[in-house]
């Protein structure tokens, strides 16, 4: 699953790297307000069949036909009101070019509706090589249509196509992958629905959580500020979620094989040291790159994104840091505590949202959502420890090493790394500042981890795992 998010991101990056120079940012923000209204309204198939089939360990075919029917059932609801939105949307917008849109991606909606359900065996089965897969495959069609159409129409529709081809492409391929014959059911309906209905509610403030600036922007900015914030925003999450949501995604049904809440605070203790070893250093060396960063792959017309992406790439990072919270709430069958978690993080972010984005625009929107970001990490620690007997200095002592040396790290390449290497050219610049900062990263966490007695803890599990990869890929190194 890393390995896919990988894949994913290193092809998304080489899309935007060519779409950044064929399409301006008001084409990307026209998208992003569309993509913004799918999101509301697929809301309502938020809910959580997946997880439900995951956790249930007696499946029979009625299990799968019911969750089936009502995932194709739900995806034309939602098709159908995504499409008398569409000019409500533009209207309230104030952008007559997002009802097309809003049309194309109600179909890439309804078309999803028919995906096979039984892909969730890949993860009930721990296969995830097939998962990775059907994932991959669906990714490379997904930009190549992307960047093709973008040479044609040089327009926000190529992005539009692109979504909706993917859609297409993931149908397809379900079918193909995992041979299965949906029928309609709704035997199992009572059962889905309980237990779906908190996780509903969860995806509900998350939605508001993680759309809110673009609704803001869009209301009270443009276009332009919605599509810089939304780049900046990508890139940043590369650092965050990218990089958690593949150990997530293996992480559930590991979790839900069963155990007593110690054992899950054990689990997740081990998945908080390694998470702060890999995601310290990128978080803050995204930071202390933004100037440059920005500029190279993007290209000077996104210059406003610098600053957003520094405040963006540390909300990730105390995103990312907490993030596995919730699977361990959904291990131990606690929704409800799940979703108010959520909540205390939208009702925090919204007054946040509004000031900074009427003083500052697209950076104060991204400093509001570093300050919900860290609100909903710190209740997450406080309930966790009436849960599982995880509070925030447990956490604390997980990632004081990580954290420690990647603030070195920043520093020196901040103040330091900049001075030296300023003469050189941009791109060059960049690679230097990413050398010097990995050197010193990894120097600093050494130091730090014998000063401390070299204690078993992740450092060594990173150094079991470095092991590993290497004696897999390389023989010699058995």
């Amino acid at each position: 699953m890393l390995g896919f998010r990988v894949f994913d991101r290193a092809a998304g990056m080489l899309s935007i790297l060519i779409l950044a120079r064929l399409l301006q940012p008001e084409h990307f923000g026209i998208v992003a307000l569309a993509s913004t209204v799918v999101a509301f309204v697929e809301l309502l198939s938020a809910l959580g069949l997946d997880t439900i089939l995951i956790q249930r360990r007696d499946l029979t075919r009625a299990h799968y036909d019911t969750a089936w029917t009502i995932q194709l059932g739900i995806a034309a609801v939602c098709a159908t009101l995504l499409a008398l939105a569409a000019v409500p949307s533009a209207m309230a917008f104030r952008e007559p070019r997002l009802a097309g849109i809003v049309y194309v991606l109600a179909v890439s909606l309804l078309v999803e509706g028919f995906t096979n359900i039984r892909l969730v065996d890949f993860r009930r089965e721990m296969r995830f090589d097939k998962e990775f897969a059907f994932l991959a495959s669906r990714r490379v069609a997904s930009v190549i249509v992307t960047t093709a159409a973008a040479f044609a129409l040089r327009n926000e529709w190529a992005l539009a196509i692109g979504m909706l081809s993917s859609r297409l492409v993931g149908v397809v391929l379900s079918y193909g992958m995992r041979p299965s014959r949906p029928r309609f059911s709704l035997e199992y309906r009572r059962e889905f629905f309980g237990k779906s209905s908190w996780l509903l509610a969860s995806n509900l403030v998350m939605f508001v959580r993680n759309r809110t600036a673009h609704v803001a922007l869009g209301r009270f900015a443009d276009a332009a500020a919605v599509g810089t914030y939304t780049l900046a925003s990508d890139l940043a999450n590369m650092v965050g979620q990218e990089l958690v949501a593949p150990i997530n995604r293996v992480a559930l049904p590991h979790f839900s094989l069963g155990g007593s809440r110690a054992a899950v605070g054990e689990r997740f203790d081990g998945v908080t040291g390694q998470v702060a070893i890999a995601l310290a250093p990128l978080g803050l060396g995204m930071v202390a790159c933004a100037d440059l960063l920005v500029p190279v792959l993007f290209g000077e017309a996104w210059i406003d994104a610098v600053d957003v992406l520094r405040y963006l790439a540390l909300a990730a990072l105390v995103a990312g840091l907490a993030s596995n919270i919730g699977i361990a709430f959904l291990s131990l069958g606690q929704y409800r505590a799940n979703a108010a978690i959520h909540a205390v993080g939208a009702l925090s972010v919204l007054p946040l949202l509004a000031a900074g984005v009427y003083l500052a625009g697209a950076p104060g929107a991204a400093m509001a959502v570093l300050a919900g970001n860290a609100i909903t990490a710190l209740t997450s620690l406080i309930v966790a420890k009436h849960a599982f007997d995880y509070g925030p200095w447990r956490f604390l002592v997980r990632i004081w090493r990580p954290i420690s040396a990647a603030t070195l790290m920043y520093l020196l390449v901040e103040y330091a790394g900049a001075k030296w290497f300023a003469s050189s050219p941009e791109i060059v610049r960049l690679v230097l500042e990413v050398g010097w900062g990995a050197i010193v990263y990894a120097g600093a966490l050494w130091l730090l981890w014998g000063a401390c007695g070299f204690p078993d803890g992740p450092e060594r599990y990173a150094l079991r795992l470095v092991r590993k990869v290497l004696a897999r890929f390389l023989p010699m190194a058995r």
